[in-house]
């Protein structure tokens, strides 16, 4: 059963510089469903973004390379995203632009996409719309 989902940052959750509105809309109307989190290879502070676009507080975790001091090619960057949620590995769909990152989760047992922002949002993670 899915309990949370975890979004890329760039390319999947900044689209351009503009937070992606299919992932926004979703997450306002799940928040109480699901746990939602970040996880970037950017070595960037992500809180400054999320404030300007009004969306820290949409996100129960935000995890970059720069904050666990790991690769996001190293599969214990993923492991610490969800020993700080409290998740198994089977609970999660994570969404990532770069297929090396979708295969490393996969590896652990996560449930991850390939994402493409050209695709309908819903679609790529199989709800019906």
């Amino acid at each position: 059963m899915t309990k949370a989902y975890l979004f890329d940052f760039y390319g999947v959750i900044n689209l351009e510089g503009v937070m992606n509105p299919e992932i926004l809309e979703f997450i306002k109307t799940n928040k109480t469903q699901y746990k939602f989190g970040i996880v970037s290879a950017t070595r960037s502070d992500l809180n400054a973004w999320l404030l300007r676009h009004e969306a820290a507080g949409m996100f129960d975790y935000v995890q970059t390379a720069a904050k666990v001091q790991k690769s996001k090619l190293n599969p214990d960057y993923f492991s610490d995203a969800l020993k700080a949620m409290d998740l198994n590995a089977n609970e999660v769909i994570l969404l990532d632009d770069n297929n090396y990152y979708v295969l490393i989760a996969k590896e652990l047992g996560i449930n991850a996409i390939h994402y493409d922002p050209q695709k309908d949002f819903l679609s790529q993670i199989e709800i019906p719309q």
